[in-house]
């Protein structure tokens, strides 16, 4: 089986030359059935070609759902920034848009949006190599549901004791669900 670090670089190599024009509004559509009676979310601000969470967040934020997306605050640590607008999402930190302020949310989040840059159909995921959502999953309870593109996903990928598996990866074609 081939390393973590390996696989980001082939499925990374990937997705900088596919096509995803139009996947994300497919994946959305599959994502919010899933989470249509929630209402307190932390969802990642997409970057480049990954799965877009823009629309996700404006229409969340239109139902009067609340909104939080990551802050890094520490060296493997962020916190959810509670947002009213996109128009908070400003500064760049490894790429990736936070609000500037620290308005942090403390309470239950019921779904937590994921991003990765590879997933196995048996829900464990591969992210970007600096373990944020990993710790932060694992000290929050939350329904955990990653984007993919279909070709993300792989039969297996390797996984560690701190790795976190998803409960759901929902691509553009399917759910899949994590087998308890």
């Amino acid at each position: 089986m081939q390393t973590k670090a390996e696989i980001r670089k082939q499925m990374r190599g990937i997705r900088k030359s596919a096509e995803v024009a139009g996947l994300s509004d497919r994946i959305l559509c599959r994502l919010k059935p899933l989470i249509r009676d929630y209402s307190s979310f932390f969802v990642y601000v997409s970057a480049g070609k990954e799965v877009g969470t823009q629309q996700l967040i404006g229409e969340l934020l239109q139902q009067g759902k609340l909104v939080t997306v990551p802050k890094v605050v520490g060296e493997g640590i962020m916190r959810p920034a509670i947002i009213s607008s996109l128009d908070e999402l400003c500064v760049p930190v490894f790429g990736y848009k936070e609000p500037a302020h620290s308005n942090f949310y403390g309470g239950k989040i019921d779904a937590c949006i994921v991003p990765g840059v590879a997933f196995s159909e048996d829900c464990w995921r591969i992210g970007n190599g600096k373990g944020y959502y990993d710790k932060f999953l694992s000290e929050n309870p939350t329904l955990k549901i990653a984007l993919a593109y279909e070709f993300q996903v792989l039969p297996e990928l390797p996984h560690e004791a701190h790795d976190v598996k998803m409960d759901y990866i929902v691509t553009q074609m399917r759910v899949i669900c994590a087998k308890k």
